[in-house]
């Protein structure tokens, strides 16, 4: 069997368990390692086998330990390096460079934006996929979701006034 190749990262928010992890840290400065276990409702066991994931791709760091709680937070994904300093784009530059310029050209319109977070359950995130894929399909877009694709959320975009 082979191994699937790609973005560490992409790859480590496939699972729906650490991209839940993940989006949780994303809105909060710190979590302890407890406060996670209750939130996602998995074992310390298996919390660590995830938070390990997050860390190998570097999307989230240990960042304190008071006595045996472990703190975790979001690694800084916009790196504020002189130009030349920089050897590769950093993660913030590589997510700008992904935002198509229609997307831009509608908020800097006055478009409204809804983000509209997708839970880490496997059936509300097959769903979540089957309804992109309908969507595109009645649109006459040919769009191929990868088998790994696991949708986080669902971002709309109005057209400004």
């Amino acid at each position: 069997m082979s191994k699937i190749r790609g973005d560490p990262k992409q790859i480590a928010l496939a699972h729906p368990t650490r991209a839940a992890v993940y989006n949780l840290l994303c809105a909060r400065e710190e979590m302890a390692t407890v406060e996670l276990e209750k939130e996602i409702k998995i074992t310390r066991y298996h919390l660590y086998h995830h938070l390990k994931q997050l860390t190998e791709a570097g999307l989230v760091e240990n960042h304190r330990d008071k006595g045996r709680a472990k703190f975790w937070k979001v690694k800084e994904i916009f790196d504020n390096t002189p130009d030349s300093k920089k050897s590769e784009p950093s993660i913030g530059e590589s997510i700008i460079n992904k935002i198509p310029k229609e997307l831009i050209q509608l908020i800097k319109n006055g478009g409204d934006i809804l983000f509209i977070p997708i839970e880490s359950s496997a059936a509300e995130a097959i769903n979540a996929k089957a309804a992109i894929n309908a969507i595109s399909k009645e649109m006459g877009l040919e769009l191929e979701l990868p088998f790994t694709f696991v949708p986080g959320g669902i971002l709309v975009v109005s057209r400004g006034r």
